[in-house]
């Protein structure tokens, strides 16, 4: 009987309510904070397309925004030089195009952002003429492909492979990404909201020789990662250079004033400014240059 009242007051015991201590606390209510999405560049998409398909930039980089300048070598570029048909583009963004530098080398890659899908079978239409834009030779392999408010004209053997991650790629980001020295010179004048001119040249290290003698008039070895520069077809009063290295900045420093000297030919020294920002060295030969500068030696690298 004993046994039997002891395992009773158990059950009994164990179906009574236990009050447990009060542990609950406000947790305030926590929201992930909305990202602001921006839309890509031209020259954002497309050098995303190059790196991508494993493709080397060519040696001319343009880029373009709503400026006269943009309009008139855009409308170049896609009228029908053959038929005499002139074209006028309306509504852009900004553009950018790759082209080699040499003439009898046809291929090219153009990236258009309008500002609305209005007119993009006209537009599509014309950058067909891109194909033919060199006389003295054609595009043969090319497409020409529309996605959102971008225009692509793949004038190269990697065409397919283009469109394909073209179609598939984000056309938006968190922020801009500056990997190379385009990217810092870009967002350069971006910050000092200078212009900048209409060519660009990309140097990556397999162009070190060309930069040792740009700089040194002779083949050194020096700490050199990659650079980029600026001009305008025809103004020789203007030269921007930016370099990264990673020693030898002293070296660097000294021998970039040479740059002075890129249009020796008109007789005139480039009017320049020249400052050093962590591993970045730039040449500033710009009516701009003090903007340049400014803007420069305020990033944080």
């Amino acid at each position: 009987m004993k046994k039997i009242l002891t395992v009773l007051t158990l059950l009994l015991v164990g179906c009574q309510e236990v009050e447990l201590p009060d542990n609950d606390t406000d947790i305030p209510d926590t929201e992930t904070p909305e990202v602001e999405m921006i839309s890509k560049t031209s020259v954002e998409i497309m050098m995303e397309l190059f790196s991508e398909t494993g493709v080397s930039v060519f040696d001319n980089v343009s880029v373009f925004n709503d400026s006269e300048e943009s309009y008139n070598t855009l409308n170049n570029l896609l009228s029908n030089q053959i038929m005499g048909d002139a074209y006028e583009l309306e509504g852009l963004v900004d553009g950018a195009m790759s082209a080699p530098m040499m003439t009898i080398d046809a291929r090219n890659v153009m990236v258009l952002r309008m500002e609305n899908q209005d007119n993009h079978t006209d537009i599509m239409n014309a950058m067909h003429n891109i194909s033919t834009f060199r006389i003295c030779v054609g595009i043969e392999e090319y497409q020409v492909v529309a996605r959102g408010d971008y225009l692509l004209f793949a004038g190269l053997g990697e065409h397919q492979e283009m469109v394909d991650v073209f179609l598939e790629m984000d056309l938006m980001q968190e922020d801009r990404s500056v990997e190379t020295s385009f990217d810092l010179l870009l967002k350069l004048y971006e910050d000092a909201e200078v212009a900048h001119l209409s060519d660009f040249q990309l140097f990556d290290n397999d162009k070190r020789v060309d930069v040792s003698y740009k700089l040194f008039a002779e083949d050194i070895e020096f700490g050199f990662i990659d650079a980029v520069s600026n001009s305008s077809m025809g103004d020789f009063t203007q030269y921007v250079f930016l370099i990264h290295v990673s020693d030898n900045h002293d070296e660097v420093l000294e021998s970039i004033t040479n740059l002075k000297d890129t249009y020796s030919f008109t007789g005139e020294e480039i009017s320049h400014e020249v400052a050093i920002n962590g591993d970045y060295i730039l040449f500033a030969g710009s009516v701009e240059k003090e903007k340049l500068i400014d803007a420069f030696i305020n990033l944080d690298l």
